[in-house]
């Protein structure tokens, strides 16, 4: 490709990619020396904050169904012609009990672990970094915990998944767009812990 025609590309992409990631050229300057802006700190907090309150409420709505749930269940199928309770029945009782217990308990703890994850946001410039290398995107939709969240953050809920390096990210449909073959980017993130991290801004060249 003619260096001209490439460079003009570029700087197509980039524009792009500040337009729909939302960073301006002030912001990106201090991402790249690993800070973030003023603004940008309040945004994910914002998106922290809504990430707790949806995590919680999901946690307690679902507690609060399965609990009552599997006794109304289980005393319902249990019973026997006279209208008490099967012996039998009563015996493995507290074998179930104790596997709901559990099966709820590591659900409950995944969902902490990521409540755990967000609050990298709380001093996300303490810890912004970098990853550079070609990107490969995916047509996948975020899950129903992070839209939901995305939502009550007053972000748009349509995303797509995006690999930088070694690191993977979802960002909007549109900014999505500016991750094409070819190219390299840099992406400034905030580490979500294993190879998750939310996008702050990114630079292609």
């Amino acid at each position: 490709m003619n260096s001209d025609v490439y460079s003009v590309q570029l700087q197509r992409i980039n524009q792009h990619l500040a337009r729909f990631m939302d960073f301006t050229p002030q912001e990106l300057a201090l991402n790249r020396a690993g800070m973030m802006s003023q603004r940008q700190q309040e945004k994910f907090a914002s998106y922290s904050a809504a990430q707790s309150k949806v995590a919680g409420k999901i946690i307690l709505i679902v507690l609060a169904i399965a609990i009552p749930g599997f006794f109304l269940v289980f005393f319902t199928s249990f019973r026997n012609a006279e209208g008490g309770f099967d012996p039998e029945a009563m015996q493995i009782l507290p074998v179930a009990v104790i596997g709901v217990g559990l099966s709820l308990g590591l659900w409950a703890l995944m969902m902490l672990r990521g409540l755990r994850r967000m609050r990298n946001f709380q001093t996300a410039h303490h810890q912004l970094k970098q990853v550079t290398g070609q990107a490969r995107s995916q047509h996948k939709n975020a899950p129903y915990q992070s839209a939901a969240v995305l939502s009550v953050a007053g972000q748009p809920t349509s995303y797509q998944y995006v690999t930088v390096g070694k690191i993977n990210f979802y960002v909007t449909v549109d900014a999505a767009g500016a991750f094409i073959n070819g190219p390299t980017y840099h992406v400034y993130y905030v580490p979500l812990g294993g190879r998750v991290g939310m996008p702050v801004s990114a630079e292609a060249f």
